[in-house]
């Protein structure tokens, strides 16, 4: 049986060319990303029991002065928390630290620092400072700050190479690669480096770790460090780049991250390094995995569908996003006009001869359903049939 190599009009091979899509913010476009899941959270601490305003009325009458009320409302505090699910936790402290209130691990712990963050936040909305997020206020905390992280596609991820978890702007790193000892994501030019590492604390301690990191490589000027137990920060500059390497020890192993950028792009990048020292969790519970980066090359390819003869295509939202270009094959560049949550409207100007592909107003009747497709030329030349 003979298979025809001929490819119908309607369905075009399109080439990507990936470059560094750093944001605009007159006017750049984002992706539809929502790192964290929303949920409504509690509306206050809990009330106090009628027993309890019965013995502060008991003692009021009596002249003695009323107990301390602030044990119980600690307590409350917590459990309002304790009821918020762990995703939604998480959630509120990246919106806190990308809302400028939050400088702590984003681990979905209760703690004071995370109370005083939501009553800065409350402070700063002119609402009622409960420490807790009512349902309102958290959705004004990420109307606040959903616009940076789409603009600059942020996202939580796994590292296969360290296991551990961490924020990304995918859209200022769309690279990903092998590093020394880890996983390396970088903008095309190099201009943004994020890069996690691993090593055996056993071959080299924590302390000894600290001191190669201050000296190596050599360029590297240390203005901030800290040396703990468990862990260690250093902030700084590398050559002309702005430097943050954090690390932390358990079980024998050492993982760290570490972030460099251009002076260059420090108005992008400096309100970003917040959410991504404190995004990092190297040694993560196995419970919620987030979503898995596919690693991208610098020339992409994908299947377009012609939907009318004035040159409008449709293909792959995931595989255009963040192009710095857009090839068709024998038609030359295309334009993006519009974009779905998974699809990308392309149109390419001056095409004669297209034809679209001809919709049915019914189902086929049949149980079978065959796709073409353009197969990535690099690796074969004829379409494939599934």
């Amino acid at each position: 049986m003979q298979v025809s190599t001929q490819v119908p009009s309607a369905i075009l091979a399109l080439m990507f060319i990936l470059g560094v899509l750093l944001p605009d913010r007159a006017g750049a476009e984002t992706a539809e990303v929502n790192p964290v899941p929303l949920s409504p959270v509690p509306l206050s601490p809990a009330p106090l029991s009628a027993s309890s305003a019965a013995t502060g009325a008991r003692h009021e009458a009596s002249g003695a002065p009323a107990p301390s009320a602030k044990p119980r409302a600690a307590v409350s505090l917590r459990d309002s928390y304790a009821a918020i699910p762990p995703a939604e936790r998480i959630g509120i402290q990246l919106d806190l630290v990308f809302a400028g209130h939050y400088r702590g691990a984003i681990n979905g712990d209760y703690s004071d620092q995370l109370v005083a963050a939501v009553k800065a936040f409350q402070r700063q909305n002119r609402t009622r400072q409960t420490g807790v997020l009512n349902p309102q206020e958290r959705q004004a905390l990420a109307a606040l700050v959903r616009p940076l992280q789409e603009q600059v596609g942020w996202q939580m991820v796994n590292d296969p190479a360290t296991g551990a978890r961490l924020g990304l702007p995918s859209k200022l790193v769309p690279h990903m690669g092998s590093g020394k000892s880890g996983t390396l994501w970088s903008s095309a030019q190099g201009q943004i480096r994020i890069e996690t590492f691993r090593v055996s604390a056993r071959e080299t301690g924590l302390a000894q770790l600290f001191e190669l990191e201050k000296s190596e490589p050599v360029e590297r000027k240390i203005a901030h460090e800290v040396l703990r137990e468990d862990h260690f920060v250093l902030i700084g500059m590398q050559g002309l780049k702005k430097m943050h390497v954090r690390a932390f020890a358990r079980e024998g192993e050492i993982r760290g991250i570490t972030i460099l950028y251009d002076q260059a792009v420090d108005v992008t990048m400096d309100p970003l390094v917040p959410a991504l020292a404190y995004s990092f969790q190297p040694f993560p519970d196995a419970g919620g995995a987030p979503l898995k980066m596919v690693p991208r090359r610098k020339v992409d390819y994908a299947t377009g569908l012609v939907v009318s003869a004035a040159g409008h295509i449709v293909s792959d939202l995931h595989v255009t996003d963040g192009c710095e270009s857009v090839m068709i094959p024998g038609l030359g560049r295309a334009e993006r006009i519009a974009q779905s949550k998974e699809l990308s409207l392309l149109r390419v100007y001056g095409a004669e001869e297209l034809v679209p592909l001809a919709l049915l107003s019914e189902p086929p009747s049949g149980s079978e359903l065959t796709l073409v497709g353009v197969a990535d030329p690099q690796a074969a030349h004829e379409p494939s049939v599934f």
